[in-house]
């Protein structure tokens, strides 16, 4: 956040930016937890399963980067207009 503070935006952009920067950072720190406890709790059965587990929390990962991307676009896009 501080160096988008330099950018000399109005202040209605640095709020959502702000914004965005907090709600991904809140969804990764959420999204990754229990899925690190799954894994490591399920994926003691072998290695192909724990593989599996892998794949899907890099799936869902990806996939609330996205959407928190989108969102963000979408805010971006409104404030805009």
């Amino acid at each position: 956040m501080p160096q988008i503070a330099h950018l000399g935006l109005s202040p209605e952009y640095l709020r959502l930016f702000a914004a965005i920067q907090n709600s991904a950072a809140g969804h990764a720190a959420l999204g990754s937890l229990p899925m690190v406890s799954l894994i490591l709790g399920l994926a003691k059965q072998s290695l192909p399963q724990e593989q599996q587990f892998t794949r899907f929390a890099f799936f869902l990962a990806v996939f609330n980067v996205a959407m928190v991307a989108l969102a963000g676009a979408a805010l971006l896009l409104l404030a805009r207009g």
